[in-house]
């Protein structure tokens, strides 16, 4: 008797708003998403659980630090995980959102569904080849 176990990819998602998070677990319903809600908690789950990406919103409402410390503190762990940052905020570049340690910035809006998708499945394709 064959079974197939099928093991999804776990990506850590980093975003205070609940409902942001109910929304990127239902467009990558093809990973785990597992979802932190603050800055000491997202840092938590990353050091204790094994994950293949991470997506951090870059205002966490957070008196810690914003998603670009959080970037930069899993880079001194851990060189090679991709990061997507995302914002709503157009202050932030791209340029500053890669050297803080993200490979990509995308905002919250109109694309963003389609936009979030691509990215992830582009992040997690090229880091498992």
């Amino acid at each position: 008797m064959d079974t197939e176990v099928s093991v999804k990819i776990r990506i850590l998602c980093v975003e205070n708003h609940l409902d942001t998070c109910d929304l990127i677990v239902a467009l990558l319903n093809r990973y785990e998403i597992v979802c932190a809600h603050s800055l000491k908690q997202g840092m938590l789950r990353f050091r204790n659980q094994g994950f293949s990406a991470v997506i951090v919103d870059l205002h966490l409402d957070d008196p810690s630090g914003d998603g670009l410390s959080f970037c930069r503190q899993i880079r001194s762990i851990d060189e090679k995980v991709p990061i997507v940052m995302m914002t709503v905020d157009y202050d932030l570049s791209p340029e500053d959102a890669r050297a803080a340690g993200a490979q990509m910035l995308l905002r919250k809006g109109r694309d963003f569904n389609n936009d979030l998708k691509k990215a992830v499945d582009r992040l997690v394709f090229e880091n498992s080849a």
